[in-house]
């Protein structure tokens, strides 16, 4: 029996650019396939304040609002925790393996290090910068 039948074809992810560039040559809206579209989707929780989705008000974070409190060592756990569960519950194209969070002066360096299930073989990182807007 051929073993290749129970193969799942690779899934490609698609997802509109935000930036909503165009194509040079068609006009069309250009989009992020399959990384980088998840790399998006990652960033997107992470910015994404709690009620600003409308009809799902528990979708994204409330971490912009904690850069205006001092972070320790347990509000550092907390971001942490609060990521994992964010990327565990809403994003199920990835396992996260790894999140480090470090405080700078009002500011939060994240890296989340993840896995796409679809390419088990690939380490993928994020590193992005939170910073406090006025």
């Amino acid at each position: 029996m051929n073993k290749d039948i129970f193969k799942t074809p690779d899934k490609r992810w698609k997802d509109f650019d935000l930036n909503f560039s165009t194509h040079p040559d068609t006009e069309d809206l250009t989009f992020l396939i399959d990384d980088n579209a998840i790399k998006r989707s990652v960033k997107n929780l992470i910015f994404t304040n709690r009620t600003e989705k409308l009809f799902n008000p528990t979708f994204g974070s409330d971490i912009t609002s904690m850069l205006f409190e001092d972070i320790d060592v347990v509000g550092v756990s907390f971001i942490k925790d609060t990521i994992y569960n964010l990327l565990n519950t809403y994003e199920p194209r990835i396992i996260t393996s790894d999140i480090r969070v470090s405080s700078l002066s009002n500011n939060l360096r994240v890296r989340i290090e993840y896995i796409i299930i679809s390419k088990p073989e690939e380490l993928q990182v994020i590193e992005t910068l939170i910073e406090r807007t006025r």
